[in-house]
């Protein structure tokens, strides 16, 4: 077995949370871009309003504020549907084809702004629409595709115009929308690169956390909560019982004939057992009880707001779970019985004293003939 495999990412949750947040960011970026986008529609507004009228100026307008409005829509269903983990794809791609609709919108806006003979405004337009498209390659930059659809159409309009309407410089024009478009996709390109890199990096680095935080926390053999993590939940529910008196008990249990079990039927079914054990107290815990593995076979269970006699009780009803609880190995099944100790925490106590005195309740319960319970008093 290799040493860091107990380091071992989860690549599918990860592959898809680096695609959340790869939709996150297109989503907010779209948002900002759409608010900020009317400032230049109303720029280009004016320009309209003075060389066509307000007749032509409403009717791209009217198509500019759909689509702008559309994407701020969308970019709220986007959000919930994230917050929710469910719909979000359904909403990127509505979102992508609301910013190709808004490369398209920007591009129609040298339709309108055509007179003949009038070329200063086409000109004002044309300078107009590659400061959009330049202040757009960072939100565009999400995906390949959304930047190609983008600048492909916001530059696709003009290019048709200079066809059916052609200028004196009309080759130099589309000499450079020819060069400028593929340049802005390319850029973007690059910028989504990095930033698919950099939120696969931080994904990484959140899962990394978090599997250290496990592996600190948790017995990675049974999924119970490690020694350590008992130990420290131990002495802060110490600290809280000094401070406020709230009743915490504890419950301690080792299987019985353990060893026998790993030399009859190989460490392997005694692992099983393990699991097994852990699976079925789980069960008959309630929200906020917490168990944990302190040693081969011996585990705790931690009660808080629990009296000795609520906390017998459970044991009892842990004791029960147990010895009915079955395991296989080949044609043979075998119970998994254990011994209970069971110790409310006294006033001014240590935890290491609480922690004794539980452990040597368990031991008489062994004592008188195993599968059994005591309380320490």
């Amino acid at each position: 077995m290799r040493e860091n495999a107990g380091l071992a990412l989860d690549e599918v949750a990860i592959a898809r949370q680096v695609e959340n947040e790869r939709i996150h960011v297109f989503n907010e970026r779209s948002v900002t871009a759409a608010r900020l986008a009317f400032v230049g529609m109303a720029l280009m507004f004016w320009v309209l309003v003075k060389v066509v009228g307000w007749e032509r100026a409403f009717m791209w307008g009217a198509c500019m504020v759909a689509v702008e409005g559309g994407i701020l829509l969308a970019g709220v269903a986007c959000s919930r549907a994230l917050q929710r983990q469910s719909g979000q794809n359904f909403w990127l791609r509505i979102q992508m084809t609301l910013a190709a609709a808004s490369g398209a919108a920007w591009g129609t806006a040298v339709w309108f702004v055509w007179v003949p003979g009038e070329f200063v405004p086409y000109l004002a337009t044309l300078t107009i629409l590659i400061g959009v498209a330049g202040v757009s390659i960072v939100t565009m930059s999400s995906y390949a595709s959304v930047a190609v659809y983008f600048f492909g159409l916001i530059y696709l309009f003009p290019l048709l115009h200079e066809i059916v309407h052609p200028k004196g410089p009309s080759e130099f024009l589309v000499a450079g929308l020819l060069v400028i478009m593929p340049l802005q996709i390319w850029y973007a390109r690059g910028l989504g690169l990095m930033l698919l890199r950099e939120v696969e990096q931080y994904v990484r680095n959140q899962a990394m956390v978090v599997r250290l935080d496990e592996l600190v926390t948790h017995d990675q053999l049974t999924g119970a909560y490690s020694r350590r993590f008992m130990l420290e939940q131990l002495e802060q529910h110490v600290a809280m019982h000094d401070r406020h008196g709230t009743p915490v008990s504890l419950v301690m249990f080792d299987l019985d004939h353990f060893k026998a079990i790993n030399d009859r039927y190989g460490h392997s079914t005694g692992d099983q057992a393990l699991r097994e054990a852990v699976r079925s107290v789980t069960t008959q815990l309630r929200e906020g009880d917490l168990l944990g593995r302190v040693g081969g076979e011996e585990f705790l269970v931690l009660l808080p707001l629990t009296t000795l006699p609520e906390a017998h009780a459970l044991a009892e009803r842990l004791r029960q779970t147990l010895a009915a609880t079955r395991i296989r190995a080949g044609s043979t099944e075998f119970p998994i019985p254990a011994s209970f100790g069971v110790a409310q925490l006294h006033g001014h106590e240590n935890y290491s004293d609480w922690l004794s005195r539980v452990d040597a309740a368990m031991y008489q319960a062994k004592a008188h003939g195993r599968n059994a319970l005591a309380d320490a008093h």
